[in-house]
């Protein structure tokens, strides 16, 4: 993944994520910082107290969340993945289908859609993850 985009520092934002999982919907809201490059990306955000970062590169986006719940989970479109759960001794997951990734990036800042599905059944998931500059962070 893309790590050091080398374009401008980090700038807060406002992140929007939207998801359906399994049929149940769930929107949370957060302050962050963002990094972008082109369409290349890293948002770094807390959710819950555990620290969480998106990232987005060479057409495969990677979420990260670190603290109470530990999840590392790859999408990249047209392609099987593996979300990893869990910490410590206690480790596990299950594969990841990738039918649709769509990334925007502009001056206001970025939007990630997708559409995926996981575990042994299939189930069918989307997620809408927008991380917005804050108005006095817009250039």
């Amino acid at each position: 993944m893309c790590y050091n985009l080398k374009e401008g520092a980090l700038r807060k934002c406002k992140v929007n994520i939207n998801s359906s999982i399994g049929g149940s919907e769930n929107s949370v809201c957060a302050e962050g910082y963002l990094e972008a490059s082109g369409d290349n990306f890293i948002v770094g955000y807390a959710l819950d107290g555990d620290r969480c970062t998106l990232s987005y590169c060479d057409n495969t986006a990677e979420q990260i969340r670190v603290g109470g719940q530990n999840v590392k989970i790859t999408f990249k479109e047209g392609e099987k993945t593996f979300c990893e759960i869990g910490s410590g001794d206690f480790r596990g997951g299950f594969e990841v289908y990738t039918k649709s990734l769509k990334v925007i990036s502009g001056k206001g800042g970025v939007k990630l859609t997708l559409e995926y599905f996981s575990g042994a059944d299939g189930e069918k998931n989307a997620l809408s993850f927008v991380a917005a500059y804050t108005e006095q962070e817009k250039k």
